[in-house]
């Protein structure tokens, strides 16, 4: 499943948020990492995408080399999490962080990496 790292598979990057009560609307929106937009990926489900880059994330961990702006590994040492799910015809790949300073990099990461 490495054509899912692949940036010819990302079609758009946002950012991602969580809500919280409070507020004047009673909702305080917190960026919380970024969305990868992928393409349809032939043969891919959610669970699939979802386990190769959780498992991409822990071989970076472990020490092996990924090419920078990776953003599917966090910068800081911490973890990521990987949500993915079904989106029309592709995927939605969620990376979230609730380290404030980490959810910034993840989406920096995926801007500048899909824009490569």
């Amino acid at each position: 499943m490495t054509h899912v790292l692949a940036q010819s598979a990302i079609d758009s990057v946002a950012p991602a948020y969580d809500y919280a009560q409070g507020g004047p609307n009673d909702r305080i929106a917190r960026l919380s990492g970024a969305e990868i937009h992928l393409r349809p990926l032939p043969g891919a489900s959610s669970q699939g995408i979802a386990r190769a880059l959780e498992c991409h994330e822990a071989r970076v961990m472990l020490g092996e080399s990924c090419g920078a702006p990776d953003p599917y590994h966090p910068a800081n040492g911490g973890w990521i999490d990987v949500d993915v799910q079904a989106d029309k015809d592709g995927f939605v790949v969620r990376l979230t962080s609730d380290d404030v300073d980490e959810a910034r990099a993840v989406l920096e990461r995926a801007r500048t990496y899909a824009q490569r």
